[in-house]
């Protein structure tokens, strides 16, 4: 049997939205086991070529490729 190196993928992250179902916090930002969601999921593809944040820029992925739709909070449609 042989190993070979898995295949390079990018991942994107869905971190916007209103959060209505959550009293309009900051879902991406949410704690849980002392680490913001967003980072545990960006933690979980650290071995992507490219991770694209779509949503605000976030603090805990600064080499993410951050994008938005025009205008923010337009929904999916416009992103």
């Amino acid at each position: 049997m042989t190993t070979s190196e898995p295949e390079p993928y990018d991942a994107v992250l869905l971190a916007g939205g209103e959060a209505r179902r959550l009293s309009g916090a900051d879902k991406p930002g949410v704690v849980v086991g002392g680490r913001t969601l967003v980072a545990w999921v960006g933690a979980a593809v650290a071995s992507a070529e490219r991770i694209v944040l779509v949503g605000p820029p976030r603090p805990e992925l600064p080499g993410a490729i951050v994008v938005r739709e025009d205008p923010p909070g337009g929904g999916p449609v416009p992103a």
